[in-house]
């Protein structure tokens, strides 16, 4: 329990000059932070229910929340989002609610807290910090729930303990010290998923760091507040960072006062970044990006830097406190971490052999789909696809209709682009499918194509399977 009563240790040395974060513009220090979380966890002591689903719009509110329900000794539900359906769907996890937001969406059976920002503080801080030091002295390991739509759009419950959290971020801060020292955090993901709330959330608490908040995945705004507080960390993801980079060069890249690079470094998740992306990045903001593979129910379990200098496929390796190998019988990956409640996973993702923690993906198994009665791997046709002259980036997913159909979805390239403005779409899909045809059969080809700007993501930059296939649901999408 130890490096979990140290976690809180910042709040007890609540001062003036110590930035937790900054919101739109002005400074939220830790003296402000420990007065919120006493009020807040004199409140909740006095109530009875247990089970409290979190939620807040941004990161710093989302801090005092989260930490008054750890000091209360509360259990934490946190919602991928908070829409209507969603939280029917999830309204047996939780008997309670605590947002800085009003959500009408809440049974009225559910006892509600809402949380305002406020000016003035109620409660002196020799009293607020007696308050937190009573919770932390008698504090136990919080139980905490994320729910994940995954790439399906269902919500599952993924158990985890704030230990669990903390011990993550303790490997993050040996492994990676150097990479962000105490710099500002600027995000384009959110808090409420877990690559946010460790890298924009608890991480930067941890180390001292101040969180620029809110999160904004728009290129301007991203690069304003980068300007503002540089040197800074970017936290992202691979469709956030394609945006951000798009039609950049290295003086966009390069704060003017002192002729360094914005970003100190910059971390990628919820998604794999494409090696000629990471070199667009490396040569624009003078780092490549440290991409993060993980998932909800493991936590982070590897990392790599990928460089256009380098050969081949950069290979991943191991996280600190994650041993990873490969299962004999689906040939994925098994892991066994310090970050899970269960004593060991087998990932969904193929691997190819593994040598001192290091590995290659090789797509996901259940990737692997009957069509036409033929076995089709999506990941083998995908790649087929993204080495034609007209595909920037492509998905595929399998829809079932009257029968089973492989569904294509196109952001084309600049000659892509300037094709489909001389030709139909029809010629397009032509186009595409003949290409495909050089490596696979007839039947198994996408029957339906659809040609984007940009991907559908979620607040996280992650693009599910949900997501896509609203782009098949109704008959004016473009494309045949």
């Amino acid at each position: 329990m130890s490096h979990i009563n140290n976690f809180f240790e910042r709040l007890l040395a609540a001062n003036e000059s110590d930035v937790v974060a900054i919101v739109n513009g002005e400074i939220r220090n830790s003296r402000q932070l420990c007065v919120s979380v006493a009020e807040l966890v004199t409140t909740l002591s006095s109530l009875p229910q247990q089970k409290w689903l979190v939620w807040a719009d941004s990161a710093y509110p989302f801090l005092v929340e989260f930490f008054a329900l750890c000091l209360s000794g509360k259990q934490i539900v946190m919602p991928g989002n908070v829409q209507a359906d969603y939280l029917k769907n999830i309204s047996g996890s939780f008997d309670a609610v605590l947002a800085d937001v009003a959500i009408p969406a809440v049974d009225s059976d559910k006892a509600v807290v809402h949380v305002k920002a406020t000016e003035t503080e109620s409660m002196e801080i020799g009293e607020a910090i007696d308050v937190v030091k009573k919770a932390v002295d008698s504090l136990d390991d919080s139980a905490i729930t994320l729910y994940t739509s995954g790439t399906t759009g269902e919500a599952k419950a993924i158990n985890k303990t704030l230990g669990l959290l903390v011990e993550e971020v303790i490997a993050q801060q040996s492994m990676w010290a150097d990479k962000v020292g105490n710099c500002s955090v600027v995000s384009t993901v959110g808090h409420q998923h877990i690559y946010g709330l460790l890298h924009y959330a608890l991480w930067p608490w941890y180390r001292r760091a101040p969180v620029v908040d809110p999160a904004s995945h728009l290129a301007e705004e991203v690069f304003s507040l980068a300007r503002m507080h540089a040197p800074s960390v970017l936290v992202s993801s691979p469709t956030h960072l394609h945006r951000l980079y798009a039609g950049l060069n290295e003086v966009d890249c390069i704060d003017a006062a002192s002729g360094k690079p914005l970003f100190y470094s910059v971390f990628s998740s919820a998604g794999l970044l494409e090696k000629q992306k990471a070199g667009v990045i490396e040569r624009c903001a003078g780092t490549s990006p440290i991409e993060i593979f993980g998932s909800t129910e493991t936590g982070g379990v590897a990392w790599r830097q990928q460089s256009l200098q380098s050969e081949g496929d950069a290979q991943w390796e191991s996280l600190a406190g994650v041993n990873v190998s490969r299962d004999t019988d689906s040939g994925c990956l098994s892991i066994q971490s310090r970050f899970m409640l269960e004593n060991s996973y087998l990932m969904s993702d193929r691997v190819s052999e593994i040598r001192q923690g290091h590995f290659c993906l090789q797509g996901r198994a259940d990737r692997i789909v009957k069509v036409e009665g033929k076995r089709l791997s999506l990941d083998e046709m995908l790649a087929k696809l993204s080495t034609h002259r007209y595909v920037g980036e492509a998905r595929l997913l399998v829809l079932k209709k009257r029968r089973e159909e492989v569904c294509a979805i196109v952001r084309l390239s600049e000659s892509g682009k300037a094709a489909l403005n001389n030709h139909d779409k029809r010629q397009m899909n032509s186009e595409l499918r003949s290409c495909l045809l050089e490596s696979f059969e007839l039947p198994l080809l996408p029957r339906r194509w659809r040609y984007v700007d940009e991907f559908p993501c979620d607040q996280q930059g992650k693009v599910t399977q949900a997501a896509l296939q609203t782009l098949f649901e109704s008959v004016g999408g473009i494309g045949a």
